[in-house]
């Protein structure tokens, strides 16, 4: 059985988290954190969607479990969450 779960880090720049290191075009800085990466180990048949917004851009990462998923479903997941970005961009 799948189980659905969602986590949001949230929006770095209202938290004052890493705003010093954040890219900008009109001051380069002598070191900027250009990306960021979070994910979980899953071994259960989870599927978890991880948001987090970081230098203006909205990122998700998926994690889920090789034993629980094979291509078929990662495919409907994948279109599934298209078609919600489409709704989104156009609303």
């Amino acid at each position: 059985m799948r189980i659905p779960m969602m986590s949001s880090i949230g929006d770095y720049h209202s938290m004052d988290i890493l705003n010093a290191f954040v890219p900008s075009a009109s001051s380069p800085k002598e070191i900027e954190v250009t990306t960021q990466m979070h994910t979980i180990r899953v071994t259960h048949p989870l599927l978890v969607p991880i948001c987090w917004q970081y230098a203006g851009k909205l990122n998700f990462s998926w994690s889920t479990s090789r034993k629980w998923a094979d291509e078929e479903s990662m495919e409907l997941v994948k279109k599934l969450f298209k078609e919600w970005i489409d709704i989104y961009s156009s609303a």
